[in-house]
């Protein structure tokens, strides 16, 4: 990496970096804007800060992979993703933000550098980032600019939507629109093939409080033959057509029973109990739901 990619990739000048390089003393750190200059460069390099500005220890950090609450951190590693969309975008974070407004995507300079280190909650986003950023690379290799290495489309999953029919595939995804993520992000986070993600768009108020009309569940496509979970939200295919609801085991004189069970307590008589019998002639399981998204 040069010192002007550096440069870009922590979102300071060229000369910034030079100043820091040729010093034969450490910059002080007193300073909060030279804290955090060195932080993002030592993040970027993967080598410890101490390292960098001492020569002391250990050079390499150890990469952070989940966040103390267990969740994924995406951002951790060397080289992530979205950084290398970005430096193969030409853009710095400022830039990159504002191109992304400019494609409806929602986010300030702070979210890009938040989703560039995975601290974001909305990691919808992340993969709508690189994947614009990607085209806009892909515009510009063509007018032959030259890239940086790890043309990084590939970790964009174009997440298909659960329809009343059934599973109907996206063919295609316009600037702006759909539900993409990263590959990397649905691994790390929900531990599944990517190619076997799919959403489920909220349309009522039968979930609520779980689930709020508007969201977007992402959710993994059943496999016939897996046992279902007790507890656990389902998109169904049944009588009334695609339903989002929970199921729940139980008993009644004696014999195994599963509810069909609306959160909302004002959907109280749609909760159905049946036989496992009953509810395999009656409804076809298509994905189980792995947490939500908000529409991009």
């Amino acid at each position: 990496m040069s010192q002007a990619q550096l440069a870009r990739s922590v979102d300071v000048s060229a000369k910034t970096i030079e100043r820091y390089a040729s010093r034969d003393t450490p910059p002080s750190l007193q300073r909060k804007d030279v804290q955090e200059t060195i932080s993002a460069i030592s993040s970027q390099l993967g080598v410890r800060e101490e390292w960098l500005t001492e020569a002391e220890g250990e050079m390499r950090a150890g990469l952070r992979t989940s966040d103390p609450d267990g969740g994924s951190h995406i951002g951790a590693r060397l080289n992530n993703p979205l950084k290398e969309a970005r430096l193969n975008a030409d853009l710095s974070c400022q830039e990159a933000a504002t191109f992304l407004q400019e494609r409806g995507v929602d986010v300030s300079s702070k979210e890009f550098s938040d989703l560039e280190g995975g601290n974001a909650d909305n990691m919808g986003r992340y993969g709508a980032a690189i994947y614009l950023l990607a085209k806009r690379a892909e515009s510009l290799s063509q007018s032959g600019k030259k890239l940086t290495e790890g043309h990084l489309s590939t970790d964009v999953q174009v997440i298909p939507e659960l329809q009343p029919g059934g599973l109907e595939e996206a063919s295609h995804v316009s600037e702006g629109e759909g539900l993409l993520l990263s590959k990397t992000y649905i691994r790390q986070r929900h531990g599944i093939d990517p190619s076997k993600a799919v959403a489920m768009r909220v349309r009522g108020d039968g979930m609520v409080d779980a689930l709020r009309p508007g969201q977007i569940v992402l959710a993994m496509q059943w496999d016939r033959g897996r046992e279902l979970e007790d507890g656990a939200i389902y998109g169904l295919k049944g009588p009334h057509g695609f339903s989002i609801r929970r199921l729940r085991f139980g008993r009644q004189e004696e014999r195994p029973i599963i509810w069909v069970w609306a959160d909302n307590d004002e959907y109280a008589d749609q909760r159905r109990s049946l036989t496992p019998e009953e509810f395999d002639q009656e409804y076809q399981v298509l994905a189980i739901a792995l947490g939500t998204e908000q529409r991009l």
